[in-house]
């Protein structure tokens, strides 16, 4: 008897949705305020007397939540900080945080092309192995060191991290429906590394930064990333697309705004 995919074991226990209405958007906001807020302070709660985390980079980013389909509960979201276009090289988080002069190098990508991986967080109920309470993403290097013991044992049956590769697929998908060809992020170097290992490569854009903590800052051209994940991690690559459902842009929509993208990236 065959064992079980990777993409059919991730799609039995997770799904993704777009936090596309105030109430899902609520659960979004919620969220951000126990993970960034409460359990490690990089914002101050105080700030949020609602008690729901937001900036003004909101106001243009599309947010997805994770969700656990055994359960219902929330899993975890993450935010796509989309450009603005009568503002592109000075409209993202990164720009605010990262001195770079490669952010605005146009023959690396183009900024009216590139939207900000952000808020990345998983909920503390699914933060529960060694080392994942450490981060908002629930990757620390210690946690990244217990998978190694755990798989070297053969206790740990996860061909991936499921919740990370859930919130991505989302990135994907959304990036597709927006006309977005480039990610760029500050990300821990321990969810980079994690990323690595399942064929997801993002190139460091200068040395790190402080940032709640070193952070590297770092981007990746879709198209490039996920051949690379075809070749590396095909099984990888069926979870982030959906077998191909959301990748290229073109299989999502067929708007000119979107097709003007497509050509001018080819």
């Amino acid at each position: 008897m065959d064992s079980e995919s990777l993409y059919d074991a991730y799609n039995k226990y997770f799904k993704v949705i777009r936090a596309d209405s105030p109430e899902l958007l609520d659960e979004v906001f919620r969220l951000r305020y126990q993970v960034y807020c409460i359990e490690h302070k990089f914002e101050n709660q105080h700030d949020f007397p609602d008690g729901r985390e937001r900036d003004v980079y909101d106001k243009h980013s599309i947010h997805s939540l994770l969700v656990h389909n055994p359960s219902g509960a929330i899993a975890g979201s993450v935010r796509l900080v989309l450009p603005l276009m009568n503002n592109p090289d000075s409209c993202l988080p990164i720009d605010h945080v990262c001195e770079e002069t490669a952010l605005h190098d146009s023959s690396l990508f183009l900024r009216e092309h590139t939207g900000e991986v952000s808020r990345f967080a998983i909920a503390k109920t699914f933060r529960r192995r060694i080392g994942e309470q450490g981060s908002p993403c629930g990757v620390t290097e210690e946690s990244l060191q217990a998978m190694d013991v755990a798989a070297n044992l053969k206790n740990d049956r996860r061909i991936a991290h499921h919740l990370t590769l859930g919130l991505i697929s989302s990135l994907v998908q959304m990036s597709a429906e927006h006309g977005i060809l480039v990610w760029c992020s500050v990300m821990e170097r321990a969810l980079l590394r994690l990323l690595t290992r399942i064929g997801i490569h993002f190139t460091d854009l200068g040395p790190q930064i402080e940032y709640h903590g070193k952070r590297q800052p770092c981007y990746s051209v879709l198209d490039e990333l996920l051949d690379r994940v075809m070749e590396e991690r095909p099984d990888v690559w069926e979870v982030l697309t959906d077998k191909g459902r959301f990748w290229p842009p073109h299989k999502i929509t067929q708007s000119p705004m979107l097709s003007g993208l497509i050509n001018k990236a080819i």
